[in-house]
């Protein structure tokens, strides 16, 4: 066996402990669980591709199927899909087979071991120093016990590195094509990401090309720009598949302020103003929480940049270093600063530059030694690979707590979810965001099982149970997640009320006739406007009767009454009113056809003339007012 088929063989034992250790973080730690609303995103994508699709279709009732993990998109036009780009999901796709998503990213950090190991061999790096560094490093080993794209992003990343730094240093053409493929599949992955990282081995290129000018290097310039832009091409194709405009990316369909620069950007709905000074201080704020992921102990970024001054490659280092730099310099102009609770997210693809960085350094500092003397060259690493595992194992053990503590009710409301009889509909009330957004539901969309939805209005889980008839309805509450209470059938009828008094209005003042409580309006004292209206309800597809009551209506030619939807700007049912001094119900029918709910309102306008009295409205379905 020659040195380098030990070499590689000692990489696959480190990779296989990598998967050990990962998948064990992943079960006993993080209970399978995900720590964030991204993940059941990426799952859900990833079953929807192993179905044959790229967006599943708007689900009947979707309305009532209000969504907790808010990284999908619900839109009538592109369907029920994932906001992020394809590439995360098709690699967790193969796991779908089997029914472990999760496993894909046990094999990735496998993967990222092996592949960066590999890299650091191609800098003469010794075999073990890089894979320590990784599998020391509470960022990577924690990573790996998530979902997060990040995880297959290390892998492209490390796999772009080892080839770049092959082609470079052979000259052949097949290395710049496995790099441009793996940096096609960054971006596929980690848009972002994958641009800013391109800044660097652009650079490099460029500057060897205008350095040489030769054919060969033209070619391999070609080679690894023609197969990276396989993915740019991937990306535009899926785009046009999923929402019809291949410069339309999900991300920005989800948002269109999800882009690179300053300004206004939306939070969950929420404003937020990005500036470069509000970009630098959430780079300082991510450099700092990198400092005490990297390995677990204070100062270990200062320690890894004194090491990369050390063992400066001044072919290498430029290139490792610029990769660094291009990825912080880049996010600062990106308002979101990223998950912290697992470390830094968005600097975890830099992580393999860091550590060849430092590898470097390393292998000088090991250089240096062991010209010194044997015993040194020996005694100081494991004097600070112990220092190293000491400062990692201890700050584990307080985040795995953490963790383990943080993840326990999702898991038992998954582990409720996953014990419902066959074939179930699942209600949930009273349940708090945080456990119950990030639990993956409805993986392959209404024909998932369970199906889990929001507790709708009482009145509309008949409406509901017929659109799945041969679907057992469970209510799972917030104040007993541990079972399933069965949800007994409604009778179909609905009736809603609402008191003309309790509405809004813009014009007319409260009073009574009689004893009666009314909305008034006289003439001469009030403006022509609205009566009433905000008596928005949401109704299923069927025949309706709106009634409205009136105490009087005298000289009110002028008054109608209608039913609207989307905000007004439809109109279901419109009438004016009639003469009368008695008290009278006026009705509309309307009809609401498709296959789901829809928000109505019946209003009363007041047009200026008479005096007009109203009691209250009501909406009830066709059958049961003929009844």
């Amino acid at each position: 066996m020659t040195r380098f088929h030990l070499n590689i063989a000692v990489l696959c034992g480190a990779g296989l402990l990598s998967m050990l250790l990962t998948h064990w973080l992943g079960r006993q730690v993080f209970l399978e669980m995900p720590v964030s609303t991204d993940e059941g995103s990426y799952v859900f994508q990833a079953y929807a591709f192993r179905d044959g699709v790229v967006s599943r279709p708007y689900p009947p009732m979707g309305t009532m199927i209000r969504r907790p993990n808010d990284m999908l998109i619900m839109d009538r036009e592109i369907g029920w899909t994932s906001r992020y780009p394809p590439g995360h999901a098709l690699w967790l796709l193969p796991g779908t087979f089997w029914g472990s998503p999760r496993s894909m990213v046990t094999l990735a950090s496998g993967l990222a071991v092996f592949g960066l190991g590999v890299a650091a061999l191609f800098l003469g790096i010794p075999v073990l120093v890089v894979p320590v560094l990784a599998l020391v490093s509470p960022f990577f080993l924690l990573m790996y016990g998530t979902l997060l794209s990040h995880t297959s992003g290390w892998v492209s990343v490390a796999v772009l590195l080892a080839a770049y730094i092959r082609m470079r240093q052979t000259g052949r053409s097949v290395y710049g094509a496995i790099a441009g493929l793996a940096w096609a599949l960054l971006f596929l992955n980690r848009t972002y990401t994958a641009v800013l990282l391109a800044l660097p081995f652009a650079v490099d290129s460029v500057v060897l090309l205008g350095m040489r000018r030769n054919r060969d290097e033209c070619r391999r310039a070609a080679v690894f720009g023609g197969c990276a832009l396989c993915g740019i091409l991937g990306y535009l194709f899926y785009n046009w598949l999923v929402g019809g405009d291949p410069f339309t990316p999900t991300y920005l369909f989800y948002d269109a302020t999800q882009t690179l620069g300053f300004g206004r950007r939306h939070l969950h709905g929420l404003p937020v103003d990005h500036s470069f000074v509000r970009g630098l201080q959430n780079a300082w704020t991510n450099l700092l929480t990198l400092d005490s992921w990297l390995t677990g102990v204070r100062f270990s970024l200062p320690l890894y940049l004194v090491l990369a001054g050390i063992g400066w490659s001044k072919r290498w280092s430029p290139l490792l270093l610029g990769g660094v730099l291009a990825l912080i310099g880049g996010y600062v102009f990106f308002w979101f600063p990223g998950p912290r609770h697992i470390g830094p997210a968005y600097y975890f693809e830099l992580m393999p530059f860091l550590l060849l960085l430092a590898g470097l350094g390393i292998k000088r500092c090991l250089s240096l030694l062991d010209t010194r003397s044997k015993m040194l060259a020996g005694g100081v690493p494991a004097l600070v690979l112990l220092l190293l595992v000491t400062g990692s194992v201890r700050f584990l053990q307080g985040e795995m707590a953490y963790f383990n503590e943080e993840l326990g009710s999702q898991a038992r409301i998954a582990q409720t979810l996953a014990e419902a009889p066959e074939n179930s509909l699942v209600f949930f009330q009273d349940i708090e965001y945080p456990p119950f957004g990030k639990i993956t539901i409805n993986e392959h969309g209404v024909d998932s099982d369970p199906l889990v939805m929001a507790m709708p209005h009482p009145d509309n889980v008949a409406d509901i149970l017929r659109f799945y008839p041969d679907r057992a309805a469970f209510l799972l509450s917030g104040c007993a997640v541990d079972r399933l209470l069965p949800v007994p059938a409604a009778d179909g009828s609905l009736l809603r009320v609402r008191e003309a008094v309790s509405m809004a209005h813009f014009t007319g003042e409260n009073g009574k006739t009689g004893d009666i409580p009314v909305r008034r309006a006289v003439h001469g004292r009030h403006l022509a406007q609205y009566l009433a209206f905000g008596f928005r309800q949401h109704l299923p597809p069927g025949r309706f009767i709106a009634r409205f009551y009136f105490e009087e209506t005298v000289g009110a030619e002028g008054t109608r009454i209608d039913v609207a939807t989307d905000l007004g700007r439809t109109i279901l049912a419109r009438a004016y009113q009639k003469e009368s001094e008695v008290p009278h119900v006026h009705q509309l029918s309307f009809e609401i056809v498709g296959d789901d709910f829809i928000l109505v309102e019946p209003r009363v306008f007041y047009g200026g003339d008479g005096t007009v009295s109203l009691r209250r409205i009501t909406l009830q379905s066709a059958p049961c007012a003929d009844a």
